[in-house]
């Protein structure tokens, strides 16, 4: 059945398993090691669960959470406009491939399918490091969207909502990338979330299985 929203705790880190997805819930009274050591720790119950490796794993924070977590839960009442950032749109990613152009303005409009909805038309503020001996490595901004399947990456995306700035956290992690560098990738993206103070959604992104929102920061075609 589903979830009561009275089981989290605002001075605790939750991990909130939905069988094909995990979230991980950070309240507000958590203290920094708990906010620290959600999304490895979760990471971590993936990989000994023995879940396939494309489960969705989100971070959301206590008072920013998305509609699709919410929905989780069966007294949930205060559902604001949906976004969602774990949607695939398609089944797999090898070679050099070409997606096919996100219609981000029919997902925005459509009533249907709330939660696949992204969260804005991509056009925000977008920087990317490959990771390279458990450190954030810059990449040339115009190789943006020119991934290598024996590596990792972290996102940082900005964007605005009204006059508040927000942020999403995406590390994705190729299909050959080693299992030190995915680690890596999730324990960079807590760190820098830590240097937001904690104000980023993070999702990892694995290879095949990109969201629908990740692709409209490359304009729909992402080559691997």
């Amino acid at each position: 059945g589903k979830l009561s929203k009275s089981m989290l705790d605002s001075n605790d880190v939750f991990i909130v398993d939905c069988g094909s997805e995990l979230f991980v819930w950070i309240g507000k009274g958590a203290n920094a090691e708990e906010r620290k050591n959600g999304m490895i720790t979760a990471s971590k119950f993936l990989e000994n669960s023995g879940r396939p490796k494309f489960t969705k794993l989100t971070k959301v924070n206590e008072s920013g959470e998305t509609p699709l977590f919410k929905e989780k839960f069966a007294d949930w009442t205060d559902m604001r406009p949906p976004t969602d950032f774990s949607k695939p749109v398609t089944s797999g990613v090898a070679g050099k491939r070409e997606q096919k152009d996100v219609d981000v303005n029919a997902l925005l409009k459509d009533p249907t399918n709330p939660a696949d909805r992204p969260v804005d038309d991509g056009s925000g503020k977008l920087k990317i490091w490959r990771i390279n001996n458990f450190e954030k490595e810059d990449i040339p901004a115009d190789t943006y969207g020119h991934f290598y399947a024996g590596d990792s990456y972290l996102i940082l995306y900005t964007y605005m909502q009204g006059t508040k700035e927000c942020y999403i956290i995406y590390f994705w992690q190729g299909r050959d990338s080693s299992q030190d560098e995915k680690g890596a990738s999730a324990i960079l993206a807590t760190k820098l979330d830590d240097d937001l103070h904690g104000a980023a959604t993070q999702v990892r992104v694995v290879q095949g299985k990109e969201p629908s929102h990740f692709l409209t920061l490359f304009k729909g075609t992402l080559i691997i």
